[in-house]
């Protein structure tokens, strides 16, 4: 039965192919250059950003776009986005906006997509909560149609802009020890907490004593800036400004130093870095400033294009 089996293995008349010796090296070898390019652009991509370009979702570092874009600069990344698409996301009113681009790399060409849906707990918003017996008790969820839709077209673009760059150059599941090593100061990244339904009682005079929290810096780029005014009850006029991001956020603020800054970069095409704060439900902007103009470090870029020669891309 042995000899049979072996008769017919042979005369299958299947050609196998084999690989020679010299071919599997040239693999290994290529392969190990390859794996040496990828630490060299993880290295360097991480020397371009800063904490600024960093927030802290779920215990794990996430990349913003305005890092994202300077790794793009560093690199010679190009994109083209397409826009927003947004579609309905379960039976409650939530949806789900998606983002889809090309993002290129010398002859390498990859399509990405950056999704975002208004259920991640991120979004959520409550009712104004109320005292029992001197404690304090979180409001019931709002239904989805409370929540900023432009809050999540901005974090689907972000989501987009990141997973495109890293994929690209294989820069995928950085962690804290990476950020590190390349200098960059951890302790200060920001972190997003999503909101709990639970709020730990507390007594209305403690809540009262405790200081605006803050959320941290945004970097944003500003599309438009327009001016409503109006006037008080009591007679008095205001002025309040609406200004547009890039990412299809919305901001108002009645503070003119802000509005001007805004108006500044919108004309320069400079970004801006916005500082916010929570006082009880409201959240403000505090200050706007002009991102200072980064081109990257001569050397750097040096490196960063051997490095993405050793891709063969």
């Amino acid at each position: 039965m042995k000899d049979k089996m072996s008769n017919e293995l042979e005369n299958t008349g299947e050609a196998l192919t084999v690989i020679s010796t010299d071919s599997l090296i040239n693999i290994a070898n290529k392969a190990e250059a390859r794996i040496e390019a990828v630490k060299k652009i993880k290295g360097l991509s991480l020397r371009v950003t800063n904490y600024q370009d960093w927030v802290d979702q779920n215990g794990k570092p996430y990349l913003q776009t305005s890092g994202g874009e300077k790794i793009a600069r560093l690199f010679g990344i190009s994109w083209t986005v397409e826009e927003p698409r947004t579609q309905q996301d379960g039976d409650e009113g939530h949806y789900m906006v998606t983002y889809k681009g090309i993002f290129t790399l010398g002859n390498a060409s990859i399509e990405c997509i950056g999704t975002r849906s208004s259920k991640d707990g991120f979004f959520k918003k409550y009712e104004k909560g109320t005292y029992v017996n001197d404690k304090y008790v979180q409001g019931k969820e709002l239904p989805p149609g409370s929540i900023d839709i432009g809050d999540v077209v901005k974090s689907a673009y972000t989501n987009l802009i990141g997973n495109g760059i890293t994929r690209l150059l294989g820069i995928r599941n950085l962690t804290y020890d990476d950020l590190a090593e390349s200098g960059i100061d951890v302790s200060k990244i920001t972190k997003v907490e999503y909101k709990s339904k639970v709020k730990t009682p507390q007594s209305k005079s403690a809540q009262a004593s405790q200081p605006a929290q803050t959320e941290g810096e945004i970097m944003i780029g500003i599309k438009e800036v327009t001016i409503k005014t109006g006037k008080k009850k009591d007679g008095n006029e205001w002025t309040k400004y609406h200004i547009k991001d890039t990412t299809g956020g919305e901001w108002t603020t009645f503070d003119r130093k802000i509005a001007e800054e805004a108006k500044k970069a919108k004309e320069s095409g400079q970004g801006v870095i916005i500082q916010t704060e929570t006082k009880g439900e409201y959240v403000n902007i505090v200050s706007m400033t002009l991102m200072p103009e980064e081109n990257p470090d001569p050397e750097l870029s040096k490196l960063a294009e051997e490095a993405a020669k050793g891709l063969d891309l």
